[in-house]
C-alpha cells in the first residue's frame, strides 16, 4: 500500500480441512514408537529453510529423540550425510513426498513439527508456509522461527515455541523444553487445535469472494 497506493485486501494461501484417513499406529506406519518424534515436511525443503539444522539438533538432545523428514527439496539428499557425520543417523528418518492425506496420517503421529525458514530474504522473510497450518490441522506443537507471520500467528494460538535464531542449539533447547514440561506441551496442542478451527480456506476464501464481488460492482 505504501508502495503503489490503493486499497489492498491479504488473502492467505491456507489449506482446506480435508476429509481425514483412519489414524494408524506408529507401528503400522512404520515409524518407531517409543521416540519423540519431531517432524519438517513439505515440497521445499531448500536451503536455509533449517532442515541442517534440525539434523544437527539431534547430537544435542537425547537418544528418544528422532527426526523424519518428509517431502523433497534441494538439501534433502544431503541430510543423511550430515547426520552420519554428526552420529545420529540412526534417529533420521527420511520419506519421499506423500499424497496429502497420507502425509497428514503421517504427521499427525508425531510429538511436533518443525518450520524453520531463515529471514535471510523478503520471500523468506514474508513467508506462510502451508506446512504451519497442516501441523496445526494435525493438533501438533510447533517450534518455528521467528519469521514474521509465522511467528504472529504461533503467538497469538499460544500454538508452539518461536526461535529467535536458527541454530542447533537454539532448537535443541526448545524441544528440550517440550521434552521436559509435558503440561505445556499440552497447552501448546490445544492451542494448534484452536487455530486449526479458524485457519481453513473456507473461512480464507470468503475475502477472495468480496474481493470479486468488488470488482464485479464497479465493472456493472
Amino acid at each position: 500500500k505504501n508502495l503503489y497506493g490503493g486499497e489492498w485486501t491479504v488473502v492467505r494461501n491456507i489449506p482446506e480441512k480435508k476429509e481425514e484417513l483412519p489414524l494408524l499406529s506408529r507401528k503400522e506406519l512404520g515409524l518407531p514408537e517409543g521416540a519423540f518424534l519431531m517432524v519438517l515436511q513439505g515440497a521445499g525443503i531448500n536451503v536455509q529453510r533449517g532442515a541442517e539444522e534440525a539434523v544437527q539438533s539431534l547430537a544435542l538432545l537425547p537418544e528418544r529423540v528422532h527426526l523424519l523428514v518428509m517431502g523433497s527439496g534441494d538439501v534433502v539428499h544431503t541430510l543423511p550425510e550430515l547426520a552420519t557425520h554428526a552420529g545420529v543417523a540412526h534417529r533420521l528418518l527420511m520419506m519421499p513426498r506423500r499424497e496429502y492425506a497420507q502425509m497428514m496420517q503421517i504427521t499427525r503421529v508425531c510429538d511436533c513439527g518443525l518450520s524453520l525458514d531463515k529471514p535471510l530474504s523478503d520471500n523468506y522473510r514474508m513467508s506462510l508456509p502451508n506446512k504451519l497450518f497442516d501441523y496445526f490441522h494435525a493438533g501438533l506443537p510447533v517450534v518455528v522461527s521467528a519469521v514474521q507471520e509465522v511467528k504472529k500467528l504461533t503467538e497469538h494460538y499460544g500454538a508452539g515455541l518461536v526461535l529467535h535464531d536458527v541454530t542447533p542449539s537454539h532448537l535443541a533447547a526448545a524441544v528440550q523444553k517440550l521434552l521436559q514440561e509435558p503440561a505445556l506441551r499440552d497447552a501448546l496442542a490445544k492451542g494448534a487445535a484452536a487455530a486449526a478451527k479458524e485457519l481453513v480456506w473456507g473461512i480464507e476464501a470468503e475475502k477472495l469472494a468480496a474481493v470479486i464481488h468488488q470488482a464485479e460492482k464497479k465493472l456493472s
